[in-house]
């Protein structure tokens, strides 16, 4: 009885070391990325780029391949922009896409990484996408707006701006967009 009751004790403790091997559940696994991701949130609101970058990394890759991942594609695209390099911003913009396809604010900084690259049409898909998918989206129609009206596609640029001051007529935005009506006319 007491060689049986000392191999059952010894099967639970090889089973517990190699349970114990297998490394951290996907439970575990989530809460270590989500931590990375919202300390690499912190560290970009305090415009510590380098560490914000460094811990979205981690927060993708311990994500792997979790449907939240996208959120820390999106935040790793932000932090490239700010470096800009922009390549590498509209790659992450990309992955977060994919991961959630209707992740509009993704679309959004995509076309303003474009608009930034001097590819005006397509910026103008992707605040097109963005405000598909929210069509209350101000900062997409205003900056939709400006690609066509720096696009000389004066009606088109007429309606975004009429609607950034329907919809918010108290914004910074309206105000721009006012500015710009006034030189279209």
């Amino acid at each position: 009885m007491r060689v049986k009751n000392k191999n059952i004790f010894l099967i639970a403790i090889i089973a517990l070391l190699f349970l114990a091997a297998c490394g951290p559940s996907l439970a575990e696994r989530k809460r270590m990325a989500d931590a990375n991701h919202k300390l690499g949130l912190k560290y970009y609101s305090e415009g510590n780029i380098q560490l914000a970058y460094v811990e979205f990394q981690k927060a993708i890759e311990t994500y792997s391949e979790d449907r939240d991942s996208y959120y820390a594609h999106y935040n790793l695209g932000l932090v490239y922009m700010n470096k800009n390099d922009l390549q590498k911003a509209l790659a992450e913009f990309e992955a977060a896409i994919s991961v959630q396809p209707n992740f509009e604010p993704a679309y959004f900084q995509m076309g303003q990484v474009y608009d930034r690259m001097g590819k005006r049409r397509e910026a103008i898909i992707n605040y097109l996408e963005a405000i598909k998918i929210n069509p209350g989206l101000i900062d997409a129609h205003y900056y939709l707006g400006l690609a066509y009206y720096k696009e000389g596609s004066k009606k088109l640029a007429i309606g975004e701006f009429k609607k950034v001051i329907e919809a918010a007529p108290e914004s910074e935005f309206a105000a721009s967009s006012k500015r710009y009506l006034n030189i279209l006319k």
